[in-house]
C-alpha cells in the first residue's frame, strides 16, 4: 500500500486558517455553554424559591471579551446571593450562634428597622414596647407586643403608653398582644439544587455546542 499526501497552497496560511476557526468554535462553544448554565440555574432558583431577585442574581461573563476569540477562552458563572445559594446546595442544620434560639420574624413584624432586617437585637422597642417572651411547652416559644393594634393596611401601629389597658385591666377595643418572632433551636434547610450536577451538564454542553461551531 502507498500513502500519497498532497499540500495545496502555503502551509502557513492553511495552520493560520484553521486555528481561527479553532478559535471561533471554541469561544463560540464556550460562550453558549455559560450563557445555557446561568439561565439554566436562573430557573432552577425560580422554581424552587419563587423569588425573581435571587434567580437573577446569577450572572455570567466570557474572556476574553467578545468579539475577541481565543483557543484558551474561559466563561464564568456566579451569583451575587452567595450565601443564599450556599445556603440550599445542601441539607444542612442552621442553629444560634449564641447557643440559644433562632427567632423566626413573624408574618407580622416589621421587615427592616434602620436599613437591616428585623431581629430581637435591634427591636424598636420605642415604637413598639418591649418584646416579651412567652414559652410554650408544645411548638415554638414566642416573642410577642402588647397593647399594638392594626391599621387599615394590616400593619402594627405605635404601641401606647399606658399599656392600652382599661380600668378593669382589659385591652381597649382594637389593642392586642401581637407575635413578633418564633423561637426554634434549629431550623433544617433542605438541598433545593445540585450545582455539581449543574456544572458537569455545562461541560458536556460546552463540547457540544463546540462540535457544532466547528461542523
Amino acid at each position: 500500500m502507498r500513502l500519497v499526501a498532497a499540500n495545496f497552497g502555503k502551509l502557513e496560511e492553511q495552520i493560520a486558517h484553521e486555528q481561527a476557526e479553532a478559535a471561533r468554535a471554541v469561544t463560540f462553544g464556550t460562550a453558549q455553554a455559560t450563557e445555557a448554565l446561568k439561565l439554566r440555574l436562573r430557573q432552577l432558583v425560580l422554581a424552587s424559591m419563587g423569588s425573581r431577585r435571587v434567580a437573577n442574581a446569577w450572572r455570567s461573563s466570557i474572556y476574553p471579551r467578545p468579539p475577541a476569540r481565543s483557543l484558551g477562552p474561559t466563561g464564568l458563572v456566579w451569583s451575587n446571593a452567595p450565601h443564599i445559594i450556599e445556603a440550599f446546595s445542601r441539607t444542612q442544620m442552621v442553629r444560634s450562634p449564641n447557643g440559644f434560639f433562632l427567632a423566626i420574624p413573624s408574618p407580622d413584624a416589621p421587615k427592616q428597622y434602620m436599613g437591616k432586617p428585623v431581629s430581637p437585637s435591634n427591636w424598636n422597642e420605642e415604637r413598639y414596647g418591649p418584646l416579651r417572651f412567652v414559652y410554650r411547652r408544645t411548638g415554638p416559644s414566642l416573642l410577642v407586643v402588647d397593647a399594638v393594634r392594626r391599621t387599615a393596611s394590616g400593619k402594627i401601629s405605635r404601641r401606647i403608653a399606658n399599656d392600652g389597658l382599661t380600668k378593669t385591666g382589659k385591652y381597649r377595643k382594637g389593642w392586642s398582644t401581637v407575635v413578633m418572632f418564633f423561637l426554634v433551636p434549629f431550623v433544617r434547610l433542605k438541598q433545593l439544587w445540585d450545582l455539581e450536577h449543574e456544572y458537569q451538564k455545562a461541560g458536556d454542553d460546552m463540547i457540544r455546542f463546540i462540535i457544532e461551531a466547528w461542523q
